[in-house]
């Protein structure tokens, strides 16, 4: 749990879909963050590939939202605009840090 790790979809081709950001939520209990522009895209290919596995997806793009912000100053940003965010701090492969966390909908 707390862990996450950036990857990519591709096609049969090995050509890149999308991009992402897979957080573990539990044991059994994954949230996949794509880019926005990709989410449809990205929500097809898992639909698509999960045939054989005993899987149920969900696709929550529209009542969750995410801000995602790189570099070195994300954690004294992020805390100063919206200082109740309990800040999760990950180091990518570029040792770049992440600060994503997710916002749930009032709806």
């Amino acid at each position: 749990m707390g862990e996450a790790i950036y990857s990519a979809y591709l096609n049969n081709k090995g050509s890149m879909i999308a991009n992402t950001i897979i957080y573990k939520r539990s044991e059994e209990r994954f949230l996949v963050v794509p880019n926005a522009a990709n989410t449809d895209r990205v929500y097809k290919w898992i639909m698509d590939n999960r045939k054989t596995y005993n899987v149920r997806v969900t696709n929550l793009s529209d009542k969750l939202a995410c801000i995602s912000l790189q570099g070195p100053l994300s954690p004294k940003f992020i805390e100063k605009v919206v200082p109740e965010a309990k800040v999760q701090k990950e180091v990518n492969s570029n040792l770049n840090l992440w600060v994503p966390f997710l916002l749930r909908s009032q709806r």
